[in-house]
């Protein structure tokens, strides 16, 4: 059986084909990047600042309305941070009883079963986990 010469064009084009709908998506981007190279341009080089010192934070000003992080009210602290457990490894809310405080009933059923109110907390005055 001989090849059609027509099948044997098309193949070789074929390969033509896909080497142009690969370059030819860059064009724009390659197209943009010599434009930036050689046109001058036109926004000053923006300056960045150079740190300065500066005093670190306080808590002055918690007690006039300045937002600060606080523990409980009254007591300010600098930091804190909180990293609840996940319920698989921790179940429980650790002794207390569950409520709805936006109404309806707790859920207590096989899919609810697991369930945690666990936290760990620490914060500049307790840093410890």
């Amino acid at each position: 059986m001989r090849e059609n010469p027509e099948n044997r064009r098309s193949k070789a084009g074929g390969h033509f084909a896909t080497a142009v709908r690969a370059i030819v998506p860059a064009v724009p981007l390659g197209l943009a990047l010599i434009h930036g190279a050689i046109a001058p341009s036109h926004h000053p080089p923006l300056a960045v600042p150079i740190a300065q010192h500066m005093a670190a934070p306080t808590l002055d000003g918690c007690d006039s309305g300045v937002p600060c992080p606080l523990m409980s009210k009254g007591h300010p602290v600098m930091w804190w941070f909180v990293f609840k457990l996940n319920a698989k490894s921790f179940p429980g809310c650790g002794g207390g009883t569950r409520s709805c405080p936006f109404g309806g009933e707790v859920r207590t059923g096989p899919t609810y079963s697991k369930f945690g109110q666990q936290y760990l907390v620490a914060n500049n005055d307790s840093a410890s986990l």
